[in-house]
């Protein structure tokens, strides 16, 4: 496997993007989007808001390895946060997946995807196997450390940036 270093370079893109808009129209990480719409917020994978119709449409499954009923949600049918993974994600076409029990909430946060092929893989996972990539052992982290949630956009492009020269590719 190698890095998929267009899929990094279109997700950092893409939250420098959104972090650049916030700053102008000053909502802050917290503000949803309309319908259709996917903002950058790195402190959680993803995090979705679902109108009535939404909670009522969503499909539902059983996972027996989560042993709960999951709702198959589209994020780009609602309004919803990510993280760089959550939006290498979505840039898959993914599907997330929330537990049944949280449907009620008006923010829903999200740690697992359902791929086109209907497999249910964790929303970290799921980036890396996208990336063509492994977690690495080196000092520093690697692509968790890209996910984790205290990283400002500074922090994520210095990482994207280390995690591409260790591919030998340039971001």
């Amino acid at each position: 496997m190698s890095l998929n270093i267009a899929l990094l370079r279109k997700a950092v893109d893409w939250a420098e993007e959104e972090q650049n808009r916030k700053n102008r129209t000053r909502h802050g990480a917290k503000h949803f989007m309309r319908k259709g719409e996917h903002s950058w917020y790195q402190k959680l994978w993803a995090q979705i808001h679902l109108n009535d119709k939404a909670r009522k449409e969503s499909p539902r499954i059983h996972s027996d390895l989560h042993g709960m009923k999951l709702a198959v949600v589209n994020p780009m049918s609602c309004g919803s946060t990510g993280c760089i993974a959550g939006h290498i994600c979505v840039l898959a076409g993914d599907n997330y997946l929330v537990s049944e029990g949280h449907m009620g909430l008006a923010e829903i946060p999200v740690d697992f995807v359902m791929t086109k092929e209907g497999k249910i893989v964790s929303i970290g996972t799921r980036a890396q196997e996208l990336l063509g990539v492994q977690d690495d052992d080196k000092p520093g982290g690697g692509l968790y450390t890209l996910f984790s949630g205290g990283n400002s956009i500074e922090q994520v492009r210095a990482i994207a940036d280390r995690i591409a020269r260790d591919h030998g590719e340039v971001l």
